[in-house]
Parts: C-alpha cells; sequence; structure tokens
C-alpha cells in the first residue's frame, strides 16, 4: 500500500472508527483481538505493514520475549484466528446488506477505512460480503473526495 493511499482518510478518523469498533460488543471484551486489531491497523497508518510478522506481533502485542519460538506457542496463530473469528461476526452482522445501519453513514466510511488496513493481510479475502462492503465504501463520493483531499495534502507536502 502507498502513502496516497495509507492516508486517504486522515488517520486521526480511522483511529476514531478503531475504537469505536473496539468499543462495540464484538470486541469490548475480547482484550487479545483488540490489541491485535490495533496493532496492524497502527503499522498500516504508520506505513509499517511489512512489519506484520508473527514474531514481531507476538513481542509487540503478546508481550513474549526475545526467546519467542512460534513451534512452541502458538499465541499469533490462535488470536489471529479469534480475530478472524470477530470479523466473521461482523460480517455476520453485515449480512447481505449494504451497510451496517441501513444507510450509508460517515460511520461506514470510518468502518472501511479501518478494514482496509487488514486488506493485505488476507483476512478480509475470507468474508466475501466485507471485501464488497469495503469496495463499496471506496467507490463512494464521500470517500472519494476523503482520498483526494488527503492525496492533494500529501502531494503538495512531498512536494515542499
Amino acid at each position: 500500500m502507498n502513502n496516497a493511499d495509507r492516508n486517504a482518510i486522515p488517520s486521526e478518523e480511522i483511529r476514531a472508527e478503531l475504537e469505536r469498533a473496539l468499543a462495540s460488543p464484538l470486541f469490548s471484551s475480547a482484550d487479545r483481538a483488540s490489541r491485535f486489531l490495533r496493532f496492524i491497523v497502527e503499522r498500516h497508518i504508520e506505513g509499517q505493514a511489512n512489519s506484520l510478522k508473527e514474531y514481531s506481533i507476538a513481542l509487540d502485542v503478546f508481550d513474549r520475549d526475545h526467546s519467542y519460538d512460534p513451534k512452541v506457542d502458538a499465541i499469533v496463530r490462535v488470536e489471529a484466528g479469534r480475530l478472524r473469528n470477530r470479523l466473521g461476526e461482523l460480517s455476520g452482522c453485515l449480512g447481505a446488506t449494504d451497510w451496517l445501519d441501513g444507510e450509508f453513514s460517515a460511520g461506514d466510511l470510518l468502518m472501511v477505512a479501518v478494514l482496509l488496513r487488514l486488506k493485505g493481510s488476507g483476512m478480509l479475502d475470507e468474508y466475501p460480503n466485507l471485501s464488497a462492503y469495503v469496495a463499496r465504501g471506496e467507490s463512494r463520493p464521500a470517500y472519494k473526495r476523503a482520498f483526494d483531499a488527503q492525496l492533494a495534502v500529501f502531494t503538495s507536502v512531498t512536494t515542499t
């Protein structure tokens, strides 16, 4: 993902929607899944999606030390499975509808921004309706305006 894609929606708004998602019933009682999702989203916002490796996740998210051995400790794979379960629940809530609350809202715009951060992980590929939801969100005029505005800021900053 390039910097322009990463900055399509201001990081403060992505973080606000992430907090909203983490406060939802799907995540509010799931500390590890919440930490995992936060880590993934933050790395994408920071342009460090390539650092999403099992070892770094174990150390940074699950407080393992440098002796972590994925052959012995499956914490990352177990928690990735749990995060997938949460995404499955979100997918179930969305069902065949286009938007989370029936009509398109700012919440959808921002949820799309959060879910976009998972796109590179392949996790969304397992949920066709979430992938379609993200595509619908990206095609919305409001998303395009936000993207274009951020791209203009990014372009002016990098050329000055």
